[in-house]
């Protein structure tokens, strides 16, 4: 059994660098293009080493397809969430749309 280290438990301590490793991915992406982004630039600005990102992701490729995964659900779930106030089908289009843009413009990070 791992014990907690300061008053976190494995399983918690895991789970944020895993949520470490998808923003700095984000941010490094964002910056550099899918093409200049580099484990070790993921892993640097993460602050962990290479070891905690082979942990979550067997490769970038992998990291990429779980931020395309995490922004995919994200803009659905809004977009669907931010339809239902709305009964008119041009309204719900318009509001759906909307918040698309909204949530893309609020993080760039995330349109790039």
């Amino acid at each position: 059994m791992v014990r907690p280290f300061r008053g976190v438990s494995a399983d918690q301590r895991r789970a944020q660098r895993r949520d470490a490793l998808v923003e700095a991915g984000l941010t490094v992406i964002a910056d550099n293009g899918m093409a200049g982004t580099t484990i070790e630039a993921v892993c640097a600005a993460a602050g962990l080493s290479k070891r905690y990102f082979y942990e979550h992701f067997r490769s970038r490729d992998e990291l990429f397809a779980t931020l395309a995964e995490q922004l995919i659900e994200q803009i659905l779930a809004g977009s669907v969430a931010s339809m239902r106030a709305h009964a008119d089908l041009d309204q719900r289009f318009r509001a759906a749309l909307s918040w698309v843009v909204t949530f893309l413009t609020e993080d760039p990070r995330r349109a790039r």
